[in-house]
């Protein structure tokens, strides 16, 4: 993705968490429903639960993966951990040694890529062709 646009600090910046989360951004983007849940929970493992939330929180925060999860605040994985009932987060350490879920996330949670958008509506690139920005 072409981020040339974008000023130096935010190229630094972009698809990273920069301060630990607000208890409100906590809520907004790490709660896990009974939708969530019920994926999370066929997974056996809890570093491995708790790292598909933690990518799934992520995605949602960021709007992109990390390549490592283990960048994310300590407080969001702790606020994940908690509902799951993961008695130690530290384990998220042991997630990388498994396959990322990062392609079986889209699908099941209703993340639509970019490539998806694009290839089930060509005519979504051409009306942000001719999109403009409103004057500031």
């Amino acid at each position: 993705m072409s981020v040339d646009f974008l000023t130096a600090d935010q190229q630094r910046s972009y698809g990273r968490f920069s301060d630990e989360l607000s208890r409100a951004q906590l809520a907004q983007y790490s709660h896990l429903d009974d939708r969530d849940r019920g994926n999370i929970d066929q997974l056996r493992k809890d570093h491995t639960r708790l790292g598909f939330a933690v990518q799934l929180a992520t995605v949602r925060f960021l709007g992109t993966f990390l390549t490592d999860p283990r960048d994310v605040p300590p407080a969001a994985v702790a606020y994940l951990a908690d509902q799951l009932g993961v008695g130690d987060p530290s384990c998220l350490a042991r997630y990388l040694d498994r396959p990322a879920h990062t392609a079986s996330t889209p699908p099941r949670f209703g993340v639509a890529t970019a490539i998806a958008i694009s290839a089930s509506s060509p005519s979504i690139s051409a009306w942000c062709a001719g999109c403009t920005p409103e004057p500031g």
